[in-house]
């Protein structure tokens, strides 16, 4: 078993994702889900990355399984099919808006392994949490 890591973002990220989003809210919720996952995943996040300083990167054994771009009215986060993470083709989830990747769906589960959610306010995180757990904690 992994120890705890820790992580750091740069602070550079923290200040542009407060510039680039026109709420208080949205960075709100962007520190929530950082922390989420990082509690809640530890065991499978090796590495954390910053891209330009709008996106947050998760990566597991060297792959990216989240990722979470700051957008100017919300949040963009990415479910990598990496992630092991499986979602019904009616599945609803309590976000803004979200999209199955049409390219991701295996057939011989009937299900598909990646998706796109947008977020924006704090009523999003139960969702995005409920989405987030579908994730395994250990690499099979």
């Amino acid at each position: 078993m992994k120890s705890k890591k820790k992580f750091h973002v740069n602070d550079n990220f923290w200040q542009n994702a407060s510039l680039k989003t026109e709420s208080d809210e949205t960075i709100d919720v962007l520190h929530t889900l950082y922390d989420y996952i990082l509690e809640t995943l530890s065991n499978r996040i090796d590495e954390v990355r910053t891209v330009q300083n709008i996106m947050l990167s998760f990566f597991s054994n060297g792959r990216e399984i989240i990722s979470i771009t700051v957008c100017k009215k919300n949040l963009r986060i990415y479910i990598h099919p990496p992630s092991g993470a499986l979602f019904e083709p009616d599945a609803r989830f309590k976000v803004e808006r979200f999209n199955l990747w049409q390219t991701s769906f295996v057939r011989s589960k009937g299900m598909y392994r990646g998706a796109t959610f947008w977020v924006s306010k704090l009523e999003h995180i139960e969702g995005m949490n409920d989405i987030l757990r579908r994730i395994p904690n250990k690499v099979e």
